[in-house]
C-alpha cells in the first residue's frame, strides 16, 4: 500500500470524526482527539487544517508534500525536514505535551518525501495555565492524558513539556487587574505552587515508564499587549481575540525570564531537562522567528533546538 493511499484512509476517516464533532458532544470530541493523535501525529486542531489544505489540493497528491510546501509557503502550514539518526536507530518517540506551542515543535518529517511525522509527535492539552492546576480537577485530566501518549508500543518516549506561555501572556495582568495578587512577588508564587502541583502529582508519578523528560524554556509573545482599564474591557479582548494578550512588552519580559528563573529551579531539581531556546533567536527578527507573534516558526531555530533535544536523548540513553 502506498503512503499516500495510506495517508488517504487516514484523513478520511479524520474528516469523518471532524464533522461528528461539530455536534460539540464530549464524546464524539475525545474520539476526534484520539484519531488525529493517532492518523495525524497531533491532536492540535491546526495539525487537521493544515492536511485538509495538502488533502485538497492536487498538487500535494501529484507532486508530493515537499513541492506542494515550496508552492505554498505560508508559515503556519509547513513542516521541517529532520534526519535524526538517534532518534530512528534508538527506537525513541519524542512527544511534546501542553500548550499550543507543541504543534509547531512538532511539525518535524523524516525526509522529503515524507507525509505525516512518525516519531515526533504532540499531544495538546487544551489552553492550560500552569496557575490553573491549583484547586482544580485538571490534573486527573492530564494524568489520563500523559498515560493515554505513554502506553507502550516498544518505543523508549522522551516527553517534552510547554506549559506557561498563557500565564505569561494573559493571566498574569488579569490576576493583578483583579486585585487577587498584589505584586510580581505574589504572581511568581502562584506559578510556582501551580508548577509544582504539576511535577509532584503528574508528571513524578509518570516518569518511572519513560526515557526522559524535558521542559521547554518560555517566550514570550512580540505582541505589544492590551492595557485594559477594567475587567469589562479585559473580558471584551478575551472574547475576540484568538491569542488575547495582555500587559507592556516589557512587563512581560520581566515576568518570562523571572517564571523561566523558576521553571529551570524546579525541574532541575526533579530530575528534568530544562531546553533553553531564548538564547537561539536574539539576533532573529522578530517576524522571521515568530509568524504569528507567538509560535515559532524559524527552521534553523527548530533544528538547533532539536539538536539540545537529541543531545539530551543521547546521555538518557548512555546512563
Amino acid at each position: 500500500m502506498s503512503k499516500y493511499f495510506q495517508f488517504f484512509i487516514n484523513f478520511s476517516l479524520i474528516i469523518f470524526f471532524f464533522i461528528l464533532k461539530k455536534n460539540s458532544s464530549n464524546f464524539f470530541l475525545k474520539y476526534f482527539n484520539f484519531f488525529s493523535y493517532k492518523l495525524l501525529s497531533s491532536n492540535h486542531p491546526r495539525r487537521f487544517e493544515t492536511f485538509y489544505l495538502r488533502f485538497k489540493s492536487i498538487l500535494f497528491w501529484v507532486k508530493g508534500n515537499e513541492i506542494w510546501q515550496k508552492k505554498n509557503k505560508k508559515k503556519e502550514n509547513i513542516f521541517f525536514f529532520l534526519n535524526s539518526k538517534i532518534i530512528s536507530s534508538n527506537n525513541v518517540e519524542i512527544i511534546f505535551l501542553g500548550d499550543s506551542h507543541v504543534e509547531f515543535f512538532s511539525r518535524i518529517l523524516e525526509c522529503n518525501y515524507s507525509v505525516i511525522p512518525k516519531r515526533i509527535k504532540a499531544f495538546w492539552l487544551g489552553p492550560k495555565t500552569v496557575i490553573g492546576l491549583i484547586g482544580s480537577s485538571e490534573i486527573f485530566e492530564i494524568n489520563k492524558n500523559l498515560k493515554f501518549i505513554t502506553k507502550s508500543n516498544n518505543c523508549k518516549k522522551y516527553i517534552i513539556l510547554s506549559l506557561g506561555s498563557i500565564d505569561i501572556r494573559t493571566s498574569f495582568y488579569e490576576l493583578m487587574l483583579r486585585k487577587i495578587v498584589k505584586n510580581d512577588k505574589e504572581l511568581i508564587n502562584i506559578f510556582e505552587r501551580g508548577l509544582n502541583i504539576l511535577l509532584s502529582n503528574v508528571i513524578n508519578n509518570n516518569s518511572k515508564n519513560l526515557l526522559g523528560i524535558g521542559f521547554l524554556e518560555l517566550m514570550d509573545s512580540y505582541e505589544l499587549g492590551a492595557i485594559p482599564k477594567n475587567i469589562k474591557e479585559l473580558e471584551i479582548i478575551k472574547n475576540n481575540s484568538l491569542y488575547p494578550t495582555f500587559g507592556s512588552f516589557a512587563q512581560r519580559t520581566k515576568w518570562t525570564n523571572k517564571i523561566n528563573a523558576i521553571i529551570k529551579k524546579n525541574v532541575i531539581k526533579n530530575n528534568i531537562d530544562f531546553i533553553e531556546i531564548k538564547e537561539l533567536f536574539k539576533d532573529k527578527k522578530n517576524k522571521e522567528v515568530l509568524f504569528d507573534k507567538i509560535h515559532l516558526s524559524s527552521n534553523k531555530i527548530i533544528k538547533k533546538t532539536y539538536s539540545k533535544i537529541q543531545n539530551n536523548i543521547k546521555m538518557k540513553i548512555k546512563l
